[in-house]
């Protein structure tokens, strides 16, 4: 969501400066970002879709005065929230019709989710960190197998995708979630590679640098990754948020 930062009138109009979640058009994005206009030639060389998605920024929105109509509206305290007092607000209606935008201070961040011909939303990537921030798993609740034909064809555009991401991009994981994902689609369409188990006993050295199960797993899987290896969790940990200790 959006925050007004500041606002003023000038003449007729309306001038409000947001920052946070911005939505604005892919020229104004390429605008601010050319350097990414290379990454999407290829995405869309190999006949598949991307979006923008979570970009963040400032910008100034201008709203007709002549045209606009408030409404004055009280909400009572939410005691769910446990709120002892309500709020007033006072509330510019827009319609369908998205506001013009005036001037984009700055773009921060945005991500870039890429969709196959058959597998939408397969990937998300960061293009600032060169990280794949999520792939999808078309193996998680088990039934998915070569008997079933149209599925398939479209996690093989999954395993396709993600191999150009990791291989042919070099991009990174961000977290083990992305990398268990990719292991489970090379080892479905690549049954040579080889895998092995790792037992591990590990002792506290110093309690106050030990990591919740999260942070640990998630460090460990970067590493191993970095030498090549994808680590797939047999036996998860119950409370991830907790740290390993007693």
């Amino acid at each position: 969501m959006a925050k007004s930062l500041k606002s003023e009138i000038k003449g007729s109009e309306l001038h409000v400066r947001f920052e946070g979640d911005i939505d604005v058009s892919e020229e104004l994005i390429l605008q601010h970002h050319p350097h990414v206009k290379l990454l999407l030639k290829e995405i869309t060389g190999h006949e598949w879709k991307y979006s923008f998605e979570n970009v963040k920024g400032e910008a100034i929105v201008r709203v007709d005065l002549n045209k606009a109509v408030f409404d004055y509206r009280y909400y009572p305290p939410r005691f769910d929230e446990f709120e002892k007092k309500g709020v007033y607000e006072l509330q510019i209606p827009l319609g369908s019709k998205r506001p013009a935008i005036v001037d984009i201070r700055k773009m921060e961040h945005f991500r870039i989710r890429i969709s196959t011909k058959r597998y939408w939303h397969a990937a998300t990537i960061d293009p600032f960190t060169n990280k794949v921030t999520y792939i999808d798993n078309p193996f998680r609740f088990g039934f998915l197998t070569r008997e079933q034909p149209k599925k398939f064809a479209q996690a093989r555009e999954l395993y396709e995708l993600s191999r150009w991401l990791f291989q042919e991009k070099k991009m990174e994981a961000e977290d083990r979630h992305v990398v268990e994902n990719y292991n489970e689609l090379l080892e479905a369409f690549e049954r040579k590679r080889y895998t092995f188990p790792l037992r591990l006993r590990i002792t506290v050295e110093d309690e106050k640098k030990v990591p919740t199960w999260e942070e640990l797993l998630t460090g460990l899987s970067q590493y191993l990754k970095g030498k090549g290896l994808l680590m797939k969790l047999e036996e998860k940990p119950e409370f991830f948020e907790k740290r390993p200790l007693p």
